[in-house]
This record gives C-alpha cells, sequence and structure tokens, in this order.
C-alpha cells in the first residue's frame, strides 16, 4: 500500500498542472513538499516491513505435501517437517462458510492433535488428490463428521464438493 502512494505521487509529481494544484493546496502548511513527503512514506513503509515481512515469511515457511504413504507437515516455526503416516489420521471434519466467497473445510486431525486443511489451498489440487487421499485412507481407523456443513453455504455448494464433504472419503 505504502509503494502505491509512493508511486502515486510520483506520477502526480510528473504531471505540471496536478503538481501545481497540490502545491498551491499545500502552500500554507510547514514543511510539505515533495521530498519530505515521499521521505515520510518511506519511513512509514520500513517500519510496516520490518513488521509485516518476517509475519509473511512465517508463513510462507508453513506447509504440507501428501505422498501415497504419508503426510509430510512442517509446523510455522520450524526447521524440519514431521512425517506421518496415514494410520496418524484420527479425525477428518468437513465444513463450509459462506462470506464474500464460500470456503469449503476438510480438516485432518493427527495423533498429535496436529490440523491441516486440505483445502486451503486452491479446490483444484484438493480435487485432483481426492483419490488418492481415498486409497490412502482405505481400512484406517478414524472418525468422520460434517460439523460444518451447515448454513447457507450448503445450499448454493456444487454437488461435488457436497458429495466429497457429506461423506467418509472411504465409503
Amino acid at each position: 500500500m505504502v509503494i502505491g502512494l509512493i508511486v502515486g505521487n510520483t506520477l502526480v509529481w510528473c504531471i505540471p498542472p496536478a503538481r501545481a494544484a497540490l502545491g498551491g493546496e499545500s502552500s500554507g502548511a510547514k514543511g510539505v513538499r515533495f521530498r519530505s513527503t515521499q521521505f515520510a512514506l518511506l519511513k512509514f513503509a520500513a517500519a510496516v516491513s520490518a513488521i509485516a515481512l518476517p509475519i509473511c515469511f512465517l508463513g510462507a515457511n508453513n506447509f504440507w505435501a501428501l505422498t501415497p504413504e504419508r503426510i509430510d507437515y512442517r509446523p510455522l516455526i520450524s526447521s524440519a517437517a514431521n512425517h506421518y503416516s496415514w494410520e496418524d489420521v484420527r479425525e477428518i471434519q468437513t465444513g463450509c462458510s459462506k462470506g464474500k466467497s464460500t470456503t469449503y473445510n476438510f480438516v485432518v486431525t493427527l495423533t498429535d492433535k496436529t490440523r491441516i486443511d486440505l483445502m486451503e489451498e486452491k479446490h483444484q489440487e484438493f480435487l485432483a488428490a481426492y483419490p488418492q487421499i481415498q486409497l490412502a485412507l482405505k481400512g484406517k481407523n478414524y472418525t468422520f463428521s460434517t460439523w460444518g456443513l451447515v448454513g447457507s453455504c450448503v445450499a448454493s455448494a456444487p454437488r461435488r464438493w457436497l458429495e466429497i464433504l457429506a461423506r467418509r472419503p472411504t465409503e
């Protein structure tokens, strides 16, 4: 956002009539000049970046991956991934919620209480991986709950999503 303000100020400054109009508006304000404004915005950007960038990198560090043999998961503040077999799946909870867009959930809870929402990424990737998930869970002992399939999101959900979210994967 701050970069957008800096670029916007620069673009306005490059247009002489706009620069003159803004210069006239700020003539009564002491110390309001293009350079001082840009410098203040840069200082603000540095402060925001010092807070936001580490949080972004932590979020980018959190990942999971599925293979036919196991689930690999690297927690938020960790340099090593944890490896779980599909036998470690204790519960699957599905759900949906509706806001500006509809969000679907397929949350896997593992033996150590780690929870991974397999639908937090692109839905098409989940759809492509779903047959592999079904095969990997076949014969495994886990509970299944549709706790979050309520409300208007259910009524507007595509039939394919309801078939996946409302039924145990190994049925």
